[in-house]
């Protein structure tokens, strides 16, 4: 997922003797195991050391050059947090990046993700169009009590339930139960497909 790649490549490194934060990865290269090169990434950030931009390149053995494949711009609130990541293709005939897809990011006050939405471009309206959603909803004590999964009707231009997840904490915070439900549409009811009880002990393990 978009949040996990971000996470991976934005591991910033840390001065062991003071734990001061020094630096972020600029690039990624690999190479085949002939030590030849075959895949490169470049990143970007801002002045508060968020990624901003990551551009994915590919090795032309024909040509012995690097060639663009896709990148991602990223924006952030004044947390800190996603608010907006968008990918793009490169189009050689054109010589230009071709957005693909889009994700929008809502919070709370918290700084809980509230709400994701994903969206396909489309190249016919030059458009966004909305494709799916996730929606979290939170305890006082901020845990994710429900997560729903929908998805975009363009004949009702309207989202539909797909599926959803429940969640139950204890007062400590641990999840003592997880329900996961498919929406049945002829019906109009959630279906319970999963199940799961969680214990633990007095350490919390």
């Amino acid at each position: 997922s978009f949040l996990k790649f971000i996470a991976k490549v934005s591991k910033p490194s840390f001065n062991k003797s003071n734990q001061q934060l020094l630096q972020r990865l600029d690039s990624l290269v690999e190479q085949t195991i002939n030590n030849e090169p075959e895949y490169k990434e470049i990143y970007s950030y801002d002045d508060k050391r968020n990624m901003t931009q990551a551009i994915a390149y590919g090795w032309d053995i024909n040509t012995n050059a690097w060639f663009a494949w896709s990148k991602y711009n990223i924006t952030y609130n004044s947390s800190g947090n996603y608010t907006q990541s968008i990918a793009y293709e490169w189009d050689s005939d054109t010589a230009s990046w071709v957005a693909k897809d889009k994700m929008d990011f809502t919070y709370d006050s918290g700084g809980n993700l509230t709400q994701e939405i994903i969206y396909h471009w489309d190249s016919n309206t030059n458009d966004w169009n909305a494709r799916f959603t996730f929606d979290c909803i939170y305890d006082n004590s901020w845990n994710m009590t429900q997560l729903i999964f929908n998805g975009w009707d363009s004949n009702t231009n309207s989202w539909i339930a797909y599926s959803k997840s429940d969640h139950t904490f204890d007062a400590t915070g641990n999840m003592t139960q997880r329900i996961v439900s498919d929406w049945d549409k002829n019906t109009n009811l959630w279906v319970t497909y999963f199940k799961a009880d969680y214990s633990y002990d007095a350490a919390g393990n």
